[in-house]
């Protein structure tokens, strides 16, 4: 969020806002403005009529909804999509309502906020766009997902279409028809998309639903 004036402390200039759990379990909020940092609880951050310029972190869309980043998951390298929860999930969207869960986006944590669209880009074999959605939360830091003692950044997304294996958008289609889309350069997930890109991405994945008979999304 750049060139807002913080309520906090009255500057104008660049301000980050960023979402943890801090060691005690409790999911904080961080924003750092000119060389100040201010924390608090997220229950504070959005109940405090002061802060109002940075907004609601867990739903306001202010500021983020031109951007777009594309999550990646490889179910050969990690089981953070376990097929029953991926099947709630196409289950779920199927019938119009968003399933929420959160996912890593790599060290990535500017330009992210709630608003922005994500896209879920399956890695390794059958690569292609599995799901679409849009980010609920800030980024915010929890244990990491491989299990290790190193933490990971993560945002929650509302994903509104999770697509069978039968109905993924594959690469060769994304490689032709969104050609910007950098689709073998993806390797770290929450990378940003370009607004061109962006553009051709959605209009490509609104047809393939139709031609997959996916139910109309609003």
């Amino acid at each position: 969020m750049t060139g807002a004036a913080c309520q906090r402390c009255g500057e104008t200039n660049e301000i980050e806002v960023e979402q943890y759990v801090a060691d005690d379990g409790r999911r904080m909020v961080r924003v750092t403005c000119h060389q100040i940092v201010h924390e608090e609880p997220v229950e504070t951050h959005m109940e405090d009529p002061r802060y109002a310029t940075v907004g609601d972190v867990s739903t306001s869309t202010a500021g983020f909804g031109d951007t777009a980043i594309v999550c990646t998951w490889n179910p050969d390298l990690a089981d953070d999509l376990p097929d029953e929860q991926r099947a709630a999930a196409v289950d779920a969207t199927r019938s119009g309502e968003p399933a929420r869960f959160d996912w890593s986006i790599g060290t990535h944590r500017h330009n992210i906020g709630p608003g922005t669209t994500a896209w879920l880009f399956r890695q390794g074999n059958e690569r292609g766009i599995v799901a679409r959605g849009r980010v609920a939360s800030l980024p915010f830091e929890d244990a990491h997902w491989d299990g290790s003692e190193r933490s990971a950044r993560y945002v929650t997304v509302d994903w509104h279409v999770m697509l069978p294996d039968a109905d993924v958008l594959a690469v060769d289609v994304l490689l032709e028809d969104v050609p910007d889309g950098n689709w073998n350069g993806r390797y770290q997930s929450g990378s940003p998309i370009g607004p061109s890109a962006h553009r051709d991405l959605d209009a490509r994945f609104e047809r393939h639903l139709d031609e997959v008979g996916w139910p109309a999304t609003n």
